[in-house]
């Protein structure tokens, strides 16, 4: 929970924290929360796992000299997927 009063503010920014909280809805209700009415949020969130470099390029090399890592229990990028995401803002 914030540590702010409920309609704190008219303006809401996360940066790339959406997919990394133990629960994006509990994020999503907090954002809310503090938003004054007609109040803004903005979110962004990691695109398509293909095209990051930064979070494939390690692995790959890895696994080309034959080392494995653990599978992760949630990949950052559970959040790509823009129809899924815009339900998540209809709850």
């Amino acid at each position: 929970k914030l540590p702010f009063p409920s309609a704190s503010f008219d303006r809401y920014v996360s940066n790339l924290s959406l997919m990394i909280v133990d629960n994006h809805m509990n994020q999503l209700k907090e954002a809310y929360r503090v938003l004054e009415n007609g109040g803004i949020a903005g979110f962004s969130v990691f695109g398509r796992h293909k095209k990051s470099r930064f979070f494939t390029l390690l692995p790959a090399s890895l696994k080309a000299l034959g080392i494995e890592l653990p599978k992760a229990t949630k990949s950052y990028f559970h959040l790509n997927d823009v129809d899924k995401l815009k339900d998540n803002f209809k709850s």
